[in-house]
């Protein structure tokens, strides 16, 4: 299986899960954030080859978490207009990705997938009401703890910091180039132009990675440092 655990089944499948705070300092920014994600999804259906290559999830999370976005193809996604409120933590977010994707490999290594190691963005704007997110991140998410364990993109503003941005961008994938990376927001962007960088960003990751599965040599296509206007991007 190697360190890039794919299942050993039929097509491949690259999944990503977005992990989106929508705590109540959310709420100036549920517009942006709804466009942008709306944009990822447009983005994606534009290169159709990749359609039965990549899939995608979005979880919301606040003080708990849900999947307001089931693991499946961008012709398959419905959007829901997201909402902001209640307070900031993390456990519920990472609890709530490992068990639905722990099931989502399950289904689909039913159906003959072979399923590519995920790969998690993290967008927060703040830091968690307590540290209680490192027993979780520790136990669910490293590979000590996890076959499964995912690739960690995280990415912060306003009131996010980087020494907290380093905890949840997991410092080592064991692979060459593919640890863990993180992006805190300058002082001076404005928070819409930083949405609309982000999604960018990660749209190209997305459909690089979907490219390099059907060239045959999947890999997730990490974000790069500089890649983010507006934010400074460090390896962890």
């Amino acid at each position: 299986m190697g360190e890039r655990m794919m299942d050993t089944e039929g097509q491949v499948i690259m999944p990503f899960y977005l992990l989106c705070d929508v705590s109540g300092s959310m709420v100036p920014d549920m517009r942006d954030l709804n466009n942008g994600i709306s944009e990822l999804h447009q983005a994606l259906l534009s290169e159709p080859i990749i359609n039965d290559l990549v899939m995608l999830s979005i979880i919301t999370f606040n003080h708990t978490a849900q999947t307001v976005v089931p693991l499946a193809a961008p012709e398959n996604i419905t959007l829901p207009q997201l909402t902001a409120s209640g307070g900031t933590e993390y456990g519920p977010a990472l609890r709530e990705f490992h068990q639905k994707f722990q099931a989502d490999r399950a289904r689909l290594k039913g159906e003959g997938k072979r399923v590519y190691r995920p790969c998690v963005y993290f967008l927060t704007d703040g830091e968690p009401n307590n540290k209680n997110y490192l027993k979780d991140f520790t136990s669910l998410i490293t590979k000590e703890h996890n076959e499964a364990y995912p690739y960690v993109c995280a990415f912060g503003f306003r009131d996010a910091t980087a020494a907290t941005l380093q905890t949840v961008a997991y410092p080592n994938f064991g692979e060459q180039n593919k640890r863990g990376r993180y992006f805190i927001a300058k002082q001076s962007a404005k928070i819409t132009e930083l949405l609309t960088s982000m999604v960018g960003v990660l749209a190209q990751s997305i459909l690089q990675s979907g490219h390099s599965a059907q060239a045959g040599a999947p890999v997730v296509a990490m974000p790069q440092p500089q890649a983010v206007s507006g934010m400074v991007g460090s390896f962890v």
